[in-house]
């Protein structure tokens, strides 16, 4: 009788935690292009504009994020808005987090740094007014100071055949009427 009173309490004290614990799930995630085999690549005195990541909210709920530079800020500069309270709308399923790294001119190549920032979800209960902090979590990425290629600017091979091939056009247009014009009419 005891035994089968203590296993109803376990069995119900784990639901019980179960049920608490689905609620600490968070909902936020990040997804990060840049990693340990794929790094942003600046070269030295040059400033780069990133996409740190993309958050998504898969939660029927809006979240609000407090988001800070734990490392890195000697070349990163986090560029969106407000950042105490950068909002992640429901079921977005990406939301850009922009950084503008800068390399020093004195910088020698070959040089690794690492941004870091640290997300806190915050929410607040309805019912007190109160806000409080729910989880943090910290995501990077690796910066490799390399000279990079820079895109060529002009016009492309593309837009060059395209502008051939309309005048080639316009100017049998323009031998068709006046050839049209030239025959006498009967």
């Amino acid at each position: 009788m005891i035994n089968k009173k203590r296993r109803a309490i376990e069995f119900l004290s784990i639901i019980v935690l179960t049920i608490m614990l689905c609620s600490l799930v968070s909902a936020v995630a990040i997804s990060l292009s840049y990693h340990n085999l794929n790094y942003v690549k600046v070269g030295p005195g040059q400033t780069k504009n990133v996409v740190f990541g993309s958050f998504q909210n898969t939660g029927d709920e809006d979240v609000i994020l407090n988001i800070g530079l734990i490392e890195g800020d000697e070349i990163a500069e986090l560029t969106d808005g407000n950042l105490d309270s950068f909002v992640i709308p429901a079921g977005e399923l990406n939301v850009p987090l922009n950084v503008k790294v800068s390399i020093p001119e004195d910088v020698v190549e070959g040089t690794e740094y690492k941004i870091i920032i640290q997300y806190k979800e915050i929410t607040a209960s309805e019912s007190t007014g109160m806000v409080t902090m729910v989880e943090s979590k910290t995501s990077s990425i690796p910066v490799l100071v390399q000279k990079t290629e820079e895109e060529p600017t002009g016009i492309s091979v593309t837009w060059i055949i395209v502008g051939i091939l309309a005048i080639i056009i316009l100017i049998v247009i323009i031998k068709f009427v006046l050839k049209s014009k030239e025959t006498p009419a009967k």
